[in-house]
């Protein structure tokens, strides 16, 4: 195990804004591969996370080969309670990116006192349990999460991995003060994992996080328009490819902003992608149908 590399030490105990991020743009970790350009803003405290291959027995290995980021060793956690801070930041360009997505793979081996939650804080407020104040939407193995005004939290043990899915529309990204009109954009949107334990002499608690997705949904009308929640497109803006969450089959179709069809196809397979590595830059308005649903959002190629 080692701990994450945060471009200049181990350990900051303040956000240092230091991942390759473009506004707009969309971030990827799999921890994996040190090339991977989602870099986390701050850990703390010293020790709690580690990134790669779990030493745990059940968690044996990564979601994908052979990295992850955990919380957990053999070793048991203080006697006192102790919580856990993995951080990162989504930048948006208002008013075009307002929405926001976030998809990852979790496994969980947690006793009844320890929790698990995700934790969000924009410019002018507080850190916030996710779910909380702004009608976040949060969907595990393609059910959503149960809401009880608390926030998204989880513990106990899951029986394998499982997909969480974190969505923040348009509109809840944007503070209206008094109702004047004089709206204010969220133009970055603060996001943590906070893991609480009250001690593990067991060596139980554990919580393990892989294959990261993270980006910004562009708003396709007023102000008042969610982002479609069904459909996260990563990254966007795009080079090369884009990938949907959204499994097969479908029919899908893509215009650009002068009204020409540039592309169109079928899917049916998971997680399907895209390549727009020949569309010229530019926007797009990407269509998608599956059976009696139309799915209508905004794809950018940047080249």
């Amino acid at each position: 195990m080692s701990r994450p590399f945060l471009g200049v030490s181990a350990c900051l105990l303040i956000s240092a804004h230091l991942m390759a991020q473009t506004p707009g743009d969309s971030l990827y970790l799999s921890f994996d591969d040190a090339t991977d350009d989602l870099v986390l803003d701050s850990i703390y405290p010293a020790g709690c996370w580690q990134v790669g291959t779990p030493s745990k027995p059940v968690f044996s290995g990564a979601f994908s080969p052979g990295r992850a980021l955990v919380t957990d060793t053999l070793l048991p956690y203080p006697d006192s309670s102790v919580t856990c801070y993995a951080e990162f930041t989504l930048v948006a360009t208002a008013p075009n990116y307002l929405g926001r997505g976030i998809r990852y793979m979790q496994r969980r081996d947690m006793d009844s006192t320890t929790v698990a939650s995700i934790e969000v804080r924009y410019p002018w407020g507080t850190w916030d349990p996710f779910y909380v104040g702004f009608e976040q939407e949060v969907v595990v193995d393609g059910v959503p999460h149960p809401h009880d005004g608390t926030g998204v939290h989880w513990t106990g043990a899951s029986s394998g991995w499982e997909e969480v899915v974190l969505l923040s529309g348009c509109y809840y990204v944007i503070w209206d003060p008094g109702n004047d009109g004089a709206e204010w954009y969220a133009d970055t949107m603060h996001v943590r994992f906070a893991f609480t334990s009250s001690g593990n002499p067991d060596a139980r608690d554990g919580w393990m996080i892989d294959d990261l997705r993270a980006g910004v949904s562009p708003c396709t009308g007023g102000l008042e328009e969610a982002a479609d929640r069904d459909l996260l497109l990563v990254p966007n803006p795009a080079k090369d490819r884009v990938e949907l969450d959204l499994s097969g089959p479908f029919s899908w179709a893509a215009w650009s902003s002068d009204g020409r069809s540039q592309a169109s196809g079928r899917v049916t397979g998971v997680d399907p992608v895209l390549d727009v590595s020949q569309w010229p830059s530019g926007s797009y308005v990407l269509l998608v149908q599956q059976g009696g649903t139309t799915h209508r959002t905004r794809l950018y190629v940047v080249h």
